[in-house]
């Protein structure tokens, strides 16, 4: 089983495991308590994502902390949910807390392996990246705590036998990251850019209108959709190029979903080409900064907290949805394509070696 393959299912079975405990355990503790359920998610949201870029610069500083931080974080969600399936009370809130922890240090583990490895490749990120989505849409509905134990225990043995060949390398084949997503230019400019591509899709995504029902298996539609955008986005930057893929796909996914948005096919459409931008923000910040991936994933993590931190705080009037998502698809797509270039992939280091 290749590294990337490890990751990837890592990935699903860790935001799986969180929002098992999300869902089976601190919603059903809380019941109708909207307000503190509210609050409860806003934390984890708070742990699980602000706390990437910190996490990640440390990990980009110490070998020891990068080669083990995705197995330490799948660790600690496997313990969250062994508690939210055998506890009751309030002792659910220690899961949540363990399980955002866990979640921060699995996400910075794996996209700095991930993004160390690439060759140059926007691929295998957004493919890391996309079984998350299904994760996330399958643990909230599973109320079954052995099958979501059984799932970490699995992604916590692959992730170990990835952690104790890490310590055993004698050398880093790949200490810094390899790709020219990014255009020249001034680094504060590019970094504010991407940032605030990240902000805006993620806010556009929180408030995106869908008017079919969500009923039955087309309560994951979306996060399917979202999943293959994702993994068919760095694909498809690698071959047409970054700055051409994301605009394309962005200003193509605006009318599908605000004209479509009653239809499902319209709608699922429009979200898969949406999120087909993801890889290419991650790393464009990467090349930006190729000695810090970490702190590079943990910037894309924090724009995201903020575009869905507002949804908690301020609900955008219905009438007003449709326009905002078109004109921050726009916003999105504008900055990407100020900040990238639309340079192919191409093998940085011109010799033939296994990536994954």
């Amino acid at each position: 089983m290749g590294r990337l393959a490890i990751w990837i299912y890592a990935h699903f079975a860790v935001d799986f495991g969180c929002f098992y405990v999300l869902h089976a355990g601190l919603k059903n503790f809380l019941g109708g308590d909207l307000e503190t359920l509210a609050a409860g998610f806003l934390a984890y949201n708070v742990i699980a994502f602000g706390l990437q870029s910190v996490i990640g610069a440390i990990c980009d500083e110490r070998q020891v902390w990068r080669r083990v931080s995705g197995f330490a974080g799948c660790v600690m969600v496997c313990l969250a949910v062994v508690t939210a399936a055998v506890s009751e009370g309030a002792v659910v809130w220690a899961a949540m807390v363990t399980a955002a922890l866990g979640n921060a240090f699995f996400h910075v583990g794996g996209g700095i392996d991930v993004l160390r490895r690439s060759g140059g490749r926007m691929s295998g990120s957004g493919i890391f990246v996309s079984s998350g989505a299904m994760g996330v849409a399958l643990g909230t509905l599973c109320r079954a705590g052995v099958v979501t134990i059984l799932l970490m225990l699995a992604a916590v043995v692959l992730t170990g036998m990835l952690a104790r060949e890490d310590m055993n390398e004698q050398a880093e084949a790949d200490k810094y990251v390899h790709f020219g997503t990014a255009k020249e230019g001034s680094f504060v400019l590019m970094v504010a850019l991407l940032m605030t591509a990240v902000f805006v899709r993620s806010y556009a995504g929180s408030v995106m209108p869908m008017e079919w029902e969500k009923t039955g298996w087309l309560a994951v539609a979306p996060a399917a959709a979202s999943c293959l955008g994702k993994a068919l986005g760095g694909t498809a930057a690698d071959r047409f190029g970054a700055a051409r893929c994301a605009v394309v796909s962005l200003l193509v996914s605006a009318p599908l979903i605000i004209l479509g948005a009653a239809n499902v096919l319209c709608s699922l459409a429009g979200i898969l080409l949406f999120n087909m931008t993801m890889p290419v923000t991650l790393c464009g910040l990467a090349s930006l900064m190729p000695r810090n991936p970490g702190f590079a994933f943990g910037l894309t993590t924090l724009a995201l907290l903020t575009g869905v931190g507002i949804t908690y705080f301020w609900a955008m009037p219905a009438a007003a949805v449709k326009p905002a998502v078109a004109v921050m698809t726009g916003v999105a797509a504008l900055c990407t394509g100020r900040a990238c270039n639309n340079e192919r992939w191409k093998e940085y280091e011109k010799q033939n070696r296994k990536i994954f």
